[in-house]
């Protein structure tokens, strides 16, 4: 059960991107977290049901090496972990500073 810390969060990601408040209407409350819950149970059965086909293939593919099928595996998920730095992260770090500069100069011209 370690996924479900991660709902709360993706609840708030979704009130953040659409600027809602949260607990001003109940019944949107109730949708917003009965589609994130949803979708996010959704996508880990898909992960669930296509890892092993998967992994079958790239152990056929690499010649029935264990650790060669790790190797693949390993190296997707850096090659993914650098693409998800690169286009996600990055720049809501540089829009959260440039945010950040906004409000000092707001706060300095008051």
């Amino acid at each position: 059960m370690i996924y479900t810390p991660m709902l709360p969060e993706i609840i708030e990601a979704v009130y953040e991107k659409t600027e809602l408040v949260e607990g001003e209407d109940e019944n949107l409350d109730a949708v917003i977290a009965d589609k994130g819950s949803g979708l996010y149970f959704a996508f880990f059965s898909l992960g669930t049901i296509t890892a092993p086909p998967m992994g079958s293939v790239v152990y056929s593919l690499v010649d029935k090496d264990w650790a060669s099928t790790c190797d693949v595996f390993g190296i997707a998920g850096a090659i993914f972990a650098i693409t998800y730095l690169v286009f996600n992260l990055l720049p809501d770090l540089k829009k959260e500073k440039e945010s950040q500069k906004k409000m000092e100069e707001k706060i300095l011209n008051s």
